[in-house]
Formats: structure tokens, sequence, C-alpha cells
């Protein structure tokens, strides 16, 4: 375990979904993640897994990722999984949760992150990932719900906690639930935006314990949800590291990276890409071998 991998939504919306995967294993990663969301509409899941046809792809894919020796080891479900008041969506996101579920059967994608309701309580949340079970069951796929963060006020200038910002709600809701097929994604990025509240992704890692079982990595300035590559902003990573040392993490290391803001200009082409991409897979191997150190 302990592999490092890389999200498909950098690059799927420049290349597409398999020659962003090949290029992930170009770079060296070892694992991929599979995101089912649009990079730029986040409520859209990408055109491979909408159609009829979405099985017949979703085998196509994975034997493709088997050709490339491209272990596809979790997902990301289209977010929000809820919007308070509008029925309509929330009827129809479930929908594509479900499918993202039976998807990750085909894939054999073991990991599903789907985000928790971040304006419903505890037993909300309870509630709508116990109505997911039966479906991650039969596909033989383990959901899990992610630590978030919500805003003061509209101007976003100071986040506030929000639904498994901490550990108290995260682990409420994984015990709450009570099945091997509910369990943890730790986003490190929006751990160490509590910063100021003098909590970090170590002790939020430390006080769940085996419930974590696959990570979103990414630095930020302890402050905004930059998604920036590893060392290129605060976040104190050895500090990281022992946390996952100390709990005995033995799942991937994934990064979540957006796009660098010159990626907007016509003069930036794949190849500076790459580059980026590149330094992006040698700033997770220094994060793997601060772990297995």
């Amino acid at each position: 375990m302990l592999k490092v991998g890389l999200m498909t939504e950098t690059l799927y919306k420049r290349v597409g979904l398999r020659r962003g995967l090949k290029i992930i294993k170009e770079l060296g990663f070892e694992v991929a993640d599979i995101t089912f969301q649009r990079e730029k509409r986040a409520k859209e899941m990408i055109r491979y897994f909408r159609g009829r046809d979405y099985k017949k792809k979703a085998k196509a894919i994975k034997e493709y990722a088997d050709k490339l020796k491209l272990p596809l080891v979790q997902a990301h479900a289209p977010f929000p999984s809820n919007i308070t008041g509008d029925e309509r969506y929330n009827k129809a996101v479930f929908k594509k949760l479900v499918r993202c579920i039976e998807v990750c059967g085909i894939l054999n994608v073991k990991h599903l992150v789907i985000h928790p309701l971040k304006d419903h309580s505890v037993k909300d949340n309870i509630a709508f990932y116990k109505k997911l079970l039966p479906y991650a069951k039969k596909a033989n796929v383990v959901i899990c719900t992610e630590n978030m963060w919500g805003w003061v006020d509209d101007k976003h200038t100071k986040i506030k906690p929000s639904m498994c910002s901490f550990s108290d709600t995260f682990n409420a809701i994984i015990d709450g639930v009570n099945d091997k097929h509910l369990k943890a994604c730790v986003d490190i990025g929006h751990a160490e935006m509590f910063n100021f509240m003098k909590y970090s992704a170590r002790k939020l890692l430390e006080e769940m314990g085996d419930r974590v079982v696959c990570l979103h990595i990414h630095d930020n300035d302890l402050y905004k949800d930059r998604h920036w590559i590893p060392f290129r902003g605060s976040i104190d990573f050895k500090d990281v590291a022992k946390g996952l040392k100390n709990i005995n993490y033995k799942g991937d290391l994934v990064i979540e990276i957006s796009a660098p803001a010159e990626a907007s200009s016509p003069d930036f082409t794949l190849e500076d890409g790459k580059k980026y991409l590149s330094e992006a897979y040698h700033a997770c191997k220094k994060i793997q071998s601060m772990v297995k150190q």
C-alpha cells in the first residue's frame, strides 16, 4: 500500500479519460482516482458514465487500466450530495451516486468518496449513508465520507466548522452507520484550514484511527481550499506524515490538485501540464518516504 496516485480530474477536460490515465501512468504514478464529476460543472457526471451504455464503457476503461497496469483505487462522486430545499436536484444526484457505486464495482474501485450533507444533522447523514449501503454492498464498494467546511458569510472571508470538520461528527456518522462499507476519507487541505482553531490534519487522523482508509492530499495557505501541489504552501507535511504513521495508515497517497493559474493561458501546452503534474508526483513521493521512515 502507500502507493502514490493522482485524480483524473486535472487531465480529463484537456485530453479525456483514456489519454489522461495513460499520462498518469507515464508520469510514474502507481494508482489513479477516477473523478466522476466534471471539473467545471461539478453537478454533472463525466460523459463516459452518463449514457445507457455506461456498463460497456466502464468495462472498457477497466480493461484499459489493466493494460496500463494502473490500478483504479479511488473515485470521487459528483458534488454536492444534497442541496437544501432543492428536492429535484437531490433526487437526481442520488441516482448519480447510485450509478457511481455501480460503476466503481465494475472498475474494481474499492473506495468511493461521497461528501456528507453539509447543512444537515449527524442523524440525517447516518440515514443518507444507510440508504446508499445496499448499493455499496452489492458492488463491494466502500463509501467514504469526507471532512468539509462552511463559510461565515457570503464574502467567504472566514470559514466555520461544518459536517465532519472535526472528529466528533466524522466519527459519529461512521460509528452510527456501523458498517464496513462506510469509512473515512481525510482531506488534508480541508483539515489544515482549521489551523486558526489549533486543529490539524494530524490531530484529525489520530482521533479517527483506522476509520481512515483513503486521503485527498494537497497544500494551501491554511486559509482557503487552494488545492496546491504539496510543499508549495504552508501545510507541515512532516506533521501529516507523523499522523499517518501513528494510525498505521495502510491506504494510498492520492493527490487532489487544481490546474495551475497559467493553464488558462493559450500558451500553456500539454507539456507544461505534464511538468506541473510531474512536480506533484515528486511531492507525493516525498510524502511517501516521510511516512515510511
